[in-house]
């Protein structure tokens, strides 16, 4: 967990991004996120000694490659990138192994499930207000205190002026003004 954090608050950094403080709410939130990833990781090494699903040297080793080379292109780019951003090629292989346990536990029990067509025609036929979306209009508006203005900001809008330049321009709501 203490390494996951040290890899996030570094992204934060690269990112120029301020990493949260010990005990706030987004660091809480951010602290959550990796102890689920390790959780759902638990989870699936589990799944996998359950059912002898283990992935050999040689599978982890071409995914480390495979991973790896989104690094760099060069043995020296790769190990600099690693560095920076604290990553072992120690973890590197326990998350190639965790990659692959994962793809094979989701294979076992992916290959027991049969979905018909009727199966999916059934589904949507139960469950149509699910899949319902309801009728939405874009709605773009320009405050102003004329009756006049709004009548010629319309008639230029629909001139094929620029509506964010005409709200950034015309609107006395100066915060969504700025948006344009």
């Amino acid at each position: 967990l203490d390494n996951l954090m040290k890899q996030a608050e570094i992204v934060y950094k690269r990112t120029n991004r301020p990493f949260p403080e010990t005990g706030s709410r987004a660091y809480n939130q951010l602290r959550a996120r990796a102890t689920a990833y390790l959780v759902v990781s638990a989870m699936y090494e589990g799944h996998a000694a359950d059912d002898d699903i283990v992935p050999s040297d040689d599978e982890i080793a071409a995914e480390v490659m495979r991973v790896k080379t989104t690094y760099g292109k060069t043995a020296a780019a790769q190990e600099k990138q690693m560095k920076a951003t604290a990553m072992t090629d120690e973890e590197l292989r326990e998350q190639a192994k965790l990659k692959l346990v994962q793809k094979g536990v989701e294979r076992k029990v992916f290959n027991d499930v049969k979905v018909t067509d009727a199966d999916v025609q059934k589904f949507y036929d139960d469950n149509k207000d699910r899949f319902v979306v309801p009728e939405t209009r874009v709605v773009r508006q320009i405050l102003v205190h004329s009756a006049k203005r709004a009548r010629e900001l319309r008639d230029q809008a629909r001139g094929g002026s620029d509506f964010a330049t005409l709200a950034r321009r015309y609107s006395d709501d100066k915060p969504s003004a700025r948006d344009g």
